[in-house]
C-alpha cells in the first residue's frame, strides 16, 4: 500500500515530500531576498562615470516614502564620511509586480579630501573617488554599471535588470577629469 492510497493529500513518497518542501523554501527565500535586496537603488551616478566636475547628481528609488537617503564618500585615508542626504518623495510610482517606488534626488559637490590623484593621461589629469549610498536602515543601495531607463526600472524584474546592468563593486567609483594639475 502506498502513501497516497492512505491519504490522497500525502505525496507519493517521503522523497517527494522533501522535494516539495525544498522547492517551497527555495521560492520563499528568493522572494525574501528580492524584497530585501531591491528595497532601493541608485541610478546615478553610474559606476566608473567620468565628468569634468566635482559636483555630481545622485538619484534613485526606494520602497518607502519620506525615507532619508545618505550619500557617503570614502576618505583617502579610509573611513566613510556623509556628504549629504536626500529624502524620498511622498508620491509612489507603480513598479514591477505591484511594488510602489518613491524617488529621491540631490546634487552634491564631492570635496577635495575624497579625490585620489590617479595620475595623468595625454593632456588631462584624473582623480577618483568612492561613493556609497545608504537607506534609512543603513543598507547600501544597489547601483548600476550601465544606464537604466525609467521604463526598465519600473517595468522589468529588478533582479534580472540588475544581473544585466548592475554594479558588482562594493561602491560606486566616480572620476573627475581636468586639464589642471591642481584643480582644487
Amino acid at each position: 500500500m502506498s502513501y497516497s492510497s492512505l491519504n490522497p493529500y500525502l505525496p507519493v513518497s517521503p522523497l517527494a515530500t522533501r522535494t516539495v518542501v525544498q522547492k517551497y523554501v527555495g521560492c520563499f527565500v528568493v522572494a525574501i531576498l528580492a524584497t530585501a535586496c531591491f528595497s532601493g537603488c541608485a541610478v546615478t551616478p553610474l559606476n566608473n562615470e567620468t565628468t569634468d566636475s566635482t559636483e555630481r547628481r545622485f538619484a534613485g528609488f526606494t520602497t518607502a516614502p519620506n525615507e532619508t537617503i545618505e550619500i557617503q564618500a570614502r576618505h583617502i585615508d579610509g573611513g566613510w564620511v556623509t556628504l549629504g542626504t536626500a529624502t524620498t518623495g511622498e508620491t509612489a510610482v507603480p513598479g514591477f509586480g505591484g511594488v510602489r517606488y518613491y524617488n529621491w534626488l540631490t546634487s552634491l559637490d564631492v570635496p577635495e579630501m575624497f579625490w585620489e590623484d590617479c595620475g595623468s593621461l595625454d593632456n588631462y589629469y584624473l582623480y577618483g573617488a568612492r561613493i556609497r549610498i545608504l537607506d534609512s536602515s543603513g543598507n547600501q543601495l544597489f547601483s548600476y554599471q550601465e544606464e537604466v531607463s525609467a521604463t526598465e526600472l519600473l517595468n522589468e524584474n529588478p533582479l534580472d535588470l540588475w544581473k544585466v546592468k548592475g554594479n558588482r563593486e562594493d561602491c560606486i567609483k566616480i572620476w573627475f577629469q581636468t586639464s589642471s594639475r591642481n584643480p582644487f
